[in-house]
């Protein structure tokens, strides 16, 4: 039985292999763009990011319910691409990792290279889960602030594009536990 959340995430996966193809064509595109003026500005605002996020799960059909503390954490490096020579229009293009986990009613067994999703019964002791992605956060940044200007306002605005690069599942119900790597579609 494929549930709906599940199949939102494999075609997700599938969005997402196509938007890091675009990013890497846009990021050739933009570096092969650069000029003397934007070489020229010394000012950059490169950042280190760290995330934690609790996820909460909503429009489920009323069989899938979430039990625990779903949660993310990411973190990585962006890159400061300044536009114009005040350096106070720029873009962000960075790099990151990020995991996520679920913890809800959803049982995940395979047989045969092939995932199934069934609902779990009340006896479950534990139903993880989590994938691991290679994070491009993508920013515009508009800022008021020189190189020795240090009262100043910013707007940072963008989001980030992630590649899952691992997956598993972990079940456990009535002294029963499976674990399952690298679920297929």
């Amino acid at each position: 039985m494929r549930l709906p959340f599940f199949s939102f995430i494999n075609s997700y996966i599938c969005v997402m292999r196509r938007i890091v193809i675009l990013f890497l064509m846009l990021t050739a595109v933009l570096r092969a763009q650069t000029n003397d003026t934007v070489k020229s500005a010394k000012y950059l605002e490169d950042q280190i990011y760290i995330g934690l996020s609790m996820i909460t799960l909503t429009n489920l059909d009323d069989y899938i319910a979430q039990s625990g503390f779903s949660n993310s954490f990411s973190f990585g490096f962006i890159k400061d691409i300044p536009v114009n020579l005040k350096g106070n229009f720029a873009f962000g293009l960075g790099i990151g990792y990020g995991g996520n986990t679920y913890f809800q009613n959803i049982k995940i067994t395979e047989q045969d290279n092939i995932s199934y999703y069934e609902i779990a019964g009340a006896d479950v002791t534990k139903n993880k889960f989590s994938f691991q992605t290679i994070d491009f956060p993508i920013e515009i940044r508009l800022r008021t602030s020189t190189l020795d200007k240090y009262k100043f306002w910013r707007l940072y605005a963008g989001g980030k594009i992630g590649y899952v690069v691992s997956s598993s599942a972990k079940f456990r119900e009535d002294g029963n536990s499976t674990k399952i790597k690298g679920i297929s579609e």
